[in-house]
């Protein structure tokens, strides 16, 4: 289990699974976005200890005002296309949205680690999961997909429908 300080006066933070700890009372917002990106560098670096990653309801960040957002979506997707270590993430409730699902779809076509992934309750419509039904076509190391509590409807079942006809590696769809 990997683990993480947050400043001196914080205790370690275990990053492997247990990575809700950051929503725990006595880290700041300021706490949670350095956790975050140190988290996020560590991926980049292929760090060999980082194997499983929770980020959820952890994307988004809030800083100075509520509407001055940080999405690290595109900065964790670009780092996933080139680590070789993590082999399950968890990006649940992070209102990913269809952009969000376009740059985890471009890693997905290229990462052969990732065996789960988790990106349930993140607003995905119609267009992301077309996305990503394109990237699971690809995809041979994918074996667990949350996709649950999204609103692509029929038309994105299809995509999804689709795409298990021909990749061979995904063994449950939820």
């Amino acid at each position: 289990v990997a683990t993480l300080h947050t400043r001196q006066t914080q205790p370690p933070l275990s990053l492997s699974p247990i990575w809700r700890e950051i929503h725990k009372s006595h880290f700041s917002p300021t706490d949670r976005v350095f956790v975050r990106v140190q988290a996020i560098t560590r991926l980049g670096e292929n760090d060999p200890s980082l194997r499983e990653l929770c980020l959820r309801r952890n994307m988004w960040s809030f800083v100075k005002k509520r509407t001055d957002r940080i999405n690290d979506i595109p900065t964790v997707a670009r780092v996933l296309k080139q680590n070789t270590v993590l082999q399950q993430l968890d990006l649940s409730r992070n209102k990913v949205g269809d952009e969000g699902a376009c740059w985890l779809a471009e890693a997905l076509q290229v990462n052969t680690t990732l065996q789960q992934l988790n990106i349930s309750r993140n607003n995905i419509g119609v267009e992301g999961t077309r996305w990503l039904a394109i990237a699971l076509e690809i995809n041979t190391s994918l074996q667990q997909l949350d996709i649950a509590g999204n609103r692509f409807g029929p038309e994105g079942s299809r995509f999804l429908a689709s795409a298990l006809k021909t990749n061979t590696s995904l063994q449950q769809l939820n």
